[in-house]
């Protein structure tokens, strides 16, 4: 959850490999995804959205987009909507 709370706030997310998330982040697209325990890969992950501003902007537009199209409430009462019509 805490993953799509910052993607509501445009936040860029670096996060791991585990669970649903590979299902929601796009690595290099809507977020940035690393192996569990790869201090390195986090670190690199981390450095760029410090340094290089524009990625990060990206990111975080990219993060929010998903999040509005996908898992917004207009989205999801959509998609029960197209269930209950179904």
């Amino acid at each position: 959850m805490v993953v799509l709370e910052a993607m509501s706030y445009k936040q860029a997310v670096l996060t791991t490999n585990v669970g649903g998330l590979p299902g929601l982040i796009q690595h290099d697209l809507n977020g940035l995804l690393t192996e569990p325990g790869d201090i390195e890969a986090i670190s690199r992950g981390l450095s760029t959205l410090i340094n290089d501003k524009e990625c990060k902007a990206l990111v975080a537009q990219q993060g929010y987009i998903t999040f509005i199209e996908k898992y917004s409430i207009d989205a999801i009462v959509q998609d029960y909507v197209q269930l209950y019509n179904d």
